[in-house]
């Protein structure tokens, strides 16, 4: 099992050995796994903090998936700042960009292909040209089944138009608007509940669904960050633009997925480019028509309810707790109870 200060440089490490537990903290991708095995060898067992579930993960390393930056995320919130009052719906949905990414290139570009209006959202309004060979490869794969004209596809691989709407903490005192959600490393301080009083709570609390495009790219895998956490908190519906199977981990994790209303069977698609479209072409009413959208927030306010009090429950760390207890031996329990003090858990 490795010390904190070994998880933080495992450049330091010569080799990795079947006895070893590797941390890997963020996302990653299966090729940068495969270069990390073949330069170091392969660890017993990999822990990961963001990624939930990785589908076609390497046969040779026993993987556990644990929400563990996402539980970190929602403990920087206090339970009492929040009321359960009924929110005023004035849009239809929201999406919060920074960074760019390819999923989050999709969901910016879909939103102008399919001339969607009733939304608000931030975007930093950099990088707004996007490499998109893969996505040109996937959208020749599919063919004919493809869900794409070639009017509507040229618009996917244009460079992005819209308006900047973006604030950084520095600007928040001068300018009234959104802020940023980005985050530093846990060596620092990552308290994404600023963001969400400096003024991230209008956009979700707004607004009936959130498009939500977690840090992952065309790996079939589950990950949830602060990006899933500020839906909770502002009571919205859950669409995730990209990743795979995240409504049905999201729904292992004890969360309300709200299937009766929104279509989550986009997340099964083969490509990441249909995962995106059908994310919101299965969910077209809900896209588009305001007063639908608020009726149907309405009506499942309760329950919406319910999801933010387990979210802000310690709900997350039982679950976490009781997932580590099936790999957790006598000789690890201490290397364990290291790891659970980095994220603010408590000790088994």
């Amino acid at each position: 099992m490795f010390s904190q200060d070994e998880w933080n440089h495992l450049d330091d490490i010569d080799n990795l050995t079947s006895s070893d537990v590797l941390h890997v903290y963020d996302v990653f991708t299966l090729k940068e796994m495969e270069e990390l095995f073949s330069k170091k060898g392969t660890p017993g067992l990999i822990v990961t903090d963001h990624i939930v579930r990785y589908d076609e993960f390497s046969n040779h390393v026993n993987f556990l998936g644990l929400p563990l930056y996402f539980a970190l995320s929602l403990g920087w919130h206090n339970k009492a700042d929040f009321v359960d009052n009924l929110p005023v719906t004035n849009y239809c949905f929201n999406f919060m960009i920074n960074k760019k990414q390819v999923n989050r290139h999709l969901c910016i570009q879909l939103v102008k292909a399919l001339e969607l209006t009733s939304f608000i959202y931030t975007w930093s309004g950099q990088d707004s040209s996007f490499d998109c060979t893969d996505i040109i490869n996937e959208h020749n794969s599919l063919g004919e089944s493809s869900p794409f004209s070639a009017d509507t596809f040229g618009t996917i691989l244009s460079p992005i138009q819209i308006k900047p709407r973006f604030y950084t903490s520095k600007e928040i005192e001068s300018t009234s608007g959104l802020v940023r959600s980005g985050r530093r490393s846990l060596g620092g301080s990552t308290d994404t509940s600023k963001p969400w009083k400096w003024g991230m709570h209008e956009l979700f609390c707004e607004s009936a669904v959130s498009l939500i495009t977690e840090s992952l790219e065309y790996q079939k895998a589950s990950a949830y960050t602060e990006k899933s956490v500020y839906p909770l908190l502002g009571l919205g519906f859950p669409i995730w633009i990209g990743g795979y199977n995240q409504a049905d981990e999201w729904q292992a994790l004890g969360f309300d997925t709200f299937s009766d209303v929104i279509d989550h069977s986009y997340q099964y698609y083969d490509t990441l480019l249909e995962r995106c479209y059908y994310a919101f072409a299965k969910n077209e009413k809900m896209l588009t028509d305001l007063d639908y959208a608020r009726s149907v927030r309405n009506s499942c306010i309760d329950r919406l309810y319910a999801n933010r009090q387990l979210a802000l429950s310690d709900h997350l760390h039982k679950h976490i707790k009781k997932q580590l207890e099936s790999v957790c031996s006598t000789d690890t329990t201490s290397a364990f109870n290291t790891f659970l003090d980095f994220y603010g858990i408590s000790h088994f």
